[in-house]
């Protein structure tokens, strides 16, 4: 460690003579960590941004090893990622048990299961009351079509529905809105499942195939709330990485 100091809004650490030597021509990285204050409602609230950033003129100061001369830097344009301060947030996998296989035509077919396991120190809620959601993105090849809509649900293990969703024949992704009922994660609670059921009654075609999966690309993917308080868009976080689920085929 090259040092600490206190926080803030603008902390700046002073290192040592010759703890740090960035090489002629070279680079070093340097890892910024912090301390973070407890979510208390007040102070920091969950949704608070913070970003590490160094934007300013003289932001770095340095002492050239050869002339000994203090070198002042220009205006910086080092932007940290921007992150976001919660006091729990979810954690979501593709369940072991999540089906693959042979796609049936059928009205409600299981098409994924999700684990969700709440990390931090208060409950994951999702909730259509804090307009929480869940998108679920569908890849599918389909020979035949009445176009005609069909529902789309998501329910929990116990097999309580937790919303319904009209999806047409050619729609690529479904969100969920939770206006049935509601789902809730404790912290330290066993995890819980999401069931994915579709509507695949027109995979009629031989090497028809369909498969479930959560994108990355955007946090309104997925929103949630903290013990049903601020609603936080956390997509890019959550499914980082992209999840997919198995995919069916008709045989």
């Amino acid at each position: 460690m090259l040092g600490s100091v206190a926080g803030g809004t603008t902390p700046k650490l002073v290192l040592a003579d010759g703890s740090l030597t960035v090489p002629a021509n070279g680079y070093v990285k340097l890892t910024v960590k912090a301390t973070l204050l407890s979510v208390d409602g007040t102070v920091i609230t969950n949704g608070t941004a913070l970003t590490a950033n160094l934007q300013a003129t003289a932001s770095v100061n340095t002492t050239g090893l050869g002339s000994g001369s203090q070198i002042t830097s220009l205006a910086q344009t080092a932007i940290g990622n921007t992150m976001t301060i919660v006091k729990a947030k979810p954690a979501v996998a593709l369940a072991l048990t999540s089906p693959t296989g042979t796609l049936f035509p059928s009205t409600a077919q299981q098409l994924a299961i999700f684990n969700v396991t709440a990390t931090g120190d208060d409950d994951v809620t999702f909730s259509s009351g804090d307009t929480n959601l869940f998108t679920v993105e569908i890849s599918r090849k389909q020979g035949t079509s009445d176009y005609t809509a069909g529902n789309w649900v998501l329910k929990d293990e116990a097999g309580t529905t937790l919303s319904t969703i009209s999806v047409t024949d050619q729609a690529t992704e479904v969100t969920f809105l939770f206006a049935t009922a509601d789902f809730n994660v404790a912290p330290g609670e066993t995890t819980k499942k999401l069931y994915v059921y579709g509507d695949t009654h027109e995979y009629t075609t031989q090497y028809d195939s369909i498969q479930l999966w959560l994108s990355d690309d955007a946090d309104a993917n997925l929103s949630y709330s903290v013990n049903s308080g601020t609603t936080i868009a956390a997509g890019t976080k959550v499914f980082r990485g992209n999840i997919y689920g198995g995919t069916f085929t008709r045989p």
